[in-house]
């Protein structure tokens, strides 16, 4: 029809009408399914973010699979174009305050399995080629949390052993999750840095940083001010956690993979 045809006017409207009522019907199942709300369905029906484990599923069994390691693990670039879509969605409300209590459960410890520098995230993210990030499995770093009247303590760094005896050299600091219900990020002060090798301990306490009761309510206190803008604290975003795995992204901008072992005393 000639574009000034009322004729093919009415057909566009119905046609546009047609898209609409698709979205909706989309976009109601999905909110009785996922609960979402802001999600965008590209025909002008705004609808919220869905659950991450339910718009990448096969981006978490990736995750999955690479922080069990062993035969049949994803390779480098997999996981590293895994954790370029885990950027792309942040929790929706209902889940964020999961990710805080799947992070600090004192059940688990965290083992660094996988680390992707911010060049690496960010040129994969553009679909360019670059170095993948690399698997640590012949690292034992870990992290574990434990809750000191109030204040929880992440103790964390490399351990094993040398001749036969545990040995540990890594960091303990103080750290907080304001507002967890609806935020994903770790505050964290270092209050000292630990050796323990051969039965011997050193330890190296953090300059001007009050270790006792009073450093602990200062902290909670404290307002957030980033290290990398000056401030006094160092901040860690997680992205995404469950009962295997945590994705976790530095002001650094690397991104790491972490696997949860059950938590030793």
């Amino acid at each position: 029809f000639p574009s000034s045809s009322p004729k093919r006017e009415m057909v566009m409207q119905r046609k546009a009408l047609a898209r609409r009522a698709v979205a909706l019907c989309t976009w109601t199942f999905l909110a009785a399914e996922y609960g979402c709300g802001r999600w965008n369905l590209g025909l002008g029906i705004p609808c919220g973010a869905l659950s991450f484990s339910a718009v990448v599923s096969p981006v978490i069994t990736t995750l999955h699979s690479a922080a069990l390691g062993g035969e049949g693990k994803p390779s480098q670039q997999e996981v590293l174009e895994a954790l370029v879509q885990a950027q792309k969605y942040r929790p929706a409300s209902a889940e964020q305050g999961q990710v805080y209590e799947k992070v600090v459960d004192s059940k688990k410890q965290w083992r660094l399995s996988y680390v992707a520098s911010r060049d690496q995230i960010i040129a994969a993210r553009a679909g360019k080629e670059t170095l993948p990030g690399i698997y640590l499995s012949s690292v034992n770093y870990l992290q574990r949390y434990v809750d000191n009247d109030g204040t929880w303590i992440k103790k964390e760094g490399i351990s094993g052993e040398v001749l036969g005896k545990p040995f540990f050299f890594g960091d303990i600091a103080r750290v907080k999750w304001p507002k967890p219900e609806k935020r994903t990020t770790m505050v964290i002060e270092s209050m000292r840095n630990v050796a323990q090798v051969l039965g011997q301990e050193w330890t190296f306490p953090a300059e001007g940083v009050n270790p006792g009761p009073q450093g602990d309510e200062d902290f909670q206190a404290a307002a957030v001010t980033k290290q990398s803008s000056g401030g006094a604290f160092t901040t860690v975003n997680f992205l995404y956690a469950d009962d295997k795995v945590a994705v976790a992204q530095a002001e650094t901008g690397a991104v790491a993979l972490y696997a949860a072992l059950m938590s030793e005393a």
